[in-house]
């Protein structure tokens, strides 16, 4: 399959039964691709999709990695990777039943730009109780985000934060004490992730530019 520039096509549409993976592989005539994975149900487990670009078989590097999906998405979701080779591999791993569905879209450009966003109409501010299993605060999404403030606002609950689910970690995350705050930019398809020492800790989230 060969991506025409400005075209996207269905590569995967499927609801298997139970554990398993699903790879399927491509071409693009493009520098880069943007993939959106919708899930309509995942009745156990969870789903996790990963892209790769590759020349020969092994000879690969991973572009793009989706969040564990382990329920029905409310909305799309949007991932676009910086650069890629002409050929892709694209990896759906199910630990139970599930039904999703991926697109792939052949897009202009190599995602990078030495522009900056100076201002936005649009903010946002949202809270989320994080507990002591890892979880994305922040979505990947096609917008950049201006600025994005997280707040701690538990009494005593520790927060730790990190770029992947790996990373938010009470060993090797940022921490964010009670009342304390981080403030960073969010480029487009970037992820945040955390954890906190104890259940039921209350964060606040402000988002300019989302």
């Amino acid at each position: 399959m060969l991506i025409q520039v400005g075209t996207q096509e269905k590569l995967l549409a499927e609801a298997p039964t139970a554990a398993g993976s699903t790879i399927r592989e491509g071409m693009i005539d493009s520098d880069s691709l943007l993939v959106s994975l919708w899930v309509n149900s995942v009745t156990a487990g969870a789903l996790t999709v990963t892209v790769t670009t590759l020349t020969d078989e092994g000879k690969e590097t991973q572009i793009i990695s989706f969040p564990a999906v382990s329920a029905p998405t409310a909305e799309l979701l949007l991932k676009k990777s910086a650069v890629s080779l002409q050929r892709f591999k694209v990896t759906a791993t199910y630990t139970g039943g599930c039904d999703y569905e991926i697109y792939v879209r052949a897009i202009a450009g190599s995602g990078e730009s030495s522009a900056k966003i100076l201002g936005s109409d649009n903010w946002q501010v949202s809270q989320l109780t994080l507990g002591t299993t890892p979880q994305v605060l922040i979505s990947s999404s096609l917008n950049d985000r201006n600025g994005v403030l997280i707040k701690n606002w538990s009494a005593a609950a520790n927060v730790f934060i990190g770029e992947s689910l790996a990373k938010a970690d009470p060993l090797i995350g940022y921490p964010l004490a009670a009342k304390d705050a981080l403030a960073l930019d969010i480029a487009a398809g970037a992820e945040v992730y955390g954890v906190s020492d104890i259940a039921g800790a209350d964060l606040r989230i402000v988002e300019s530019g989302a």
